[in-house]
């Protein structure tokens, strides 16, 4: 099963996956690791160099999620460059995981924009359109849903827009859940309507996490990627007229030029 999480920044797509991730552990987490480690024995009966049998479930995320499973004790899903999934292949390596995995991917469109539809890896476009195959299911986030490509957004089984979300809190100030307000389509083709705004194709749900989600990541972990590197500075420049532009270093001056760099849409 593929599902495509979209909306506006900021509406809680992030938490909603993360929502799916935690509820995926906490309920078939034992089942997911027994049914990995059966198959991976299997496999290993006709092998000459056995694969290691795992022993945490087979969810993979490319974000940081910490779940509490005790007294200072957590699970953390394995780490999945979007980038590295699809079938093996000649061209580039990929990134082998265990079958019946569990894959979360935020910001999915810088691995499948629909922009660059015509380049497309073949081994990656196969990977979704076999992922049953090898007991996959998939949850993609991203901004617009017609950013993500349509070979995908074709083979996709869920389609939720998420319009916003509320944090509960008890009398103590303490985080004691989180609800969503979405709006749930049936397929590609009626997101596709209402995003053209011909139909009202949707039916509105509700989901809702129990406990404090943003305990288990960080809703702000894109923070230190606006950071200068260390040895430089922020460049917090006043504006200034052209003629007083033509007396900086041309390193200076290039945050003035306001025409449009030949680097910004290069290759």
């Amino acid at each position: 099963m593929i599902t495509i999480i979209f909306g506006r920044p900021g509406r809680g797509k992030t938490s909603l996956l993360t929502h799916f991730l935690i509820q995926t552990y906490r309920e078939n987490g034992r089942k997911l690791l027994k049914f990995a480690a059966q198959r991976v024995t299997a496999a290993n009966r006709t092998r000459t160099t056995p694969l290691t049998v795992p022993d945490a479930p087979p969810i993979f995320a490319n974000y940081r999620v910490k779940i509490k499973t005790g007294y200072q004790r957590y699970y953390e899903p394995y780490y999945l460059n979007g980038f590295y999934f699809g079938l093996q292949n000649e061209k580039m390596p990929t990134q082998r995981i265990l079958p019946g995995s569990k894959i979360f991917f935020t910001e999915a469109q810088r691995y499948y924009n629909s922009r660059k539809s015509q380049t497309f890896p073949e081994h990656v476009i196969n990977a979704f359109a076999e992922h049953r195959q090898y007991y996959l299911d998939i949850w993609l986030d991203s901004q617009r849903f017609m950013n993500i490509d349509k070979s995908i957004r074709d083979l996709a089984d869920r389609f939720l827009e998420v319009q916003g979300m509320r944090n509960v809190y008890d009398k103590n100030g303490w985080l004691v859940r989180s609800e969503f307000d979405c709006r749930e389509f049936a397929s590609p083709g009626d997101v596709e309507l209402y995003l053209e705004g011909k139909e009202k194709t949707w039916q509105e749900v509700h989901i809702t996490h129990e406990g404090n989600l943003f305990q288990n990541f960080d809703s702000y972990g894109c923070f230190d990627d606006y950071l200068p590197p260390d040895g430089q500075d922020f460049d917090c420049m006043p504006y200034l007229t052209m003629s007083q532009v033509k007396e900086l270093s041309a390193l200076q001056a290039l945050f003035y030029n306001n025409k449009e760099p030949k680097e910004y849409r290069g290759k």
